[in-house]
């Protein structure tokens, strides 16, 4: 009875720890790469998509795992930011609406690119929970 309430005791101590940390901003990876606004301001996006698990980066705050590949970054239009969530982390679109959460699947619009390997995936367009 003793270690059920410490496990007990424990479990809340951790919920409370990562409820604290709920709400921190995550800097993420961020900006137009290849796509860059145009004269006329219009942005370009590929008609492509990717469809994967979005996770956790230390470095970039989130990445993309297509089926059996290494997780690559994903770069998020301007604009965009990023919030702790208990463990997991949040993408909020500039007006401030979630449009992403790591731990889940999402068919996401844009395009891998060579000329900016540091985003593995630009994001540019719509994001689909799958």
């Amino acid at each position: 009875m003793l270690t059920l309430a410490l496990a007990f005791l424990v479990g809340l101590a951790g919920a409370a720890f990562l409820s604290g940390l709920s709400g921190r901003p995550v800097p993420l990876l961020t900006g137009w790469g290849a796509l860059g606004p145009r004269e006329d301001g219009a942005v370009r996006c590929y008609t492509n998509f990717a469809v994967g698990q979005l996770v956790v980066d230390a470095e970039f705050g989130t990445a993309l795992i297509e089926g059996e590949r290494a997780p690559v970054p994903v770069m998020w239009p301007p604009g965009h930011t990023g919030r702790q969530s208990g463990t997991e982390v949040e993408v909020l679109d500039k007006t401030g609406s979630v449009v992403a959460r790591t731990g889940n699947r999402y068919q996401i619009e844009g395009a891998g690119s060579a000329r900016y390997p540091e985003a593995g995936w630009l994001a540019c367009g719509y994001v689909l929970p799958k």
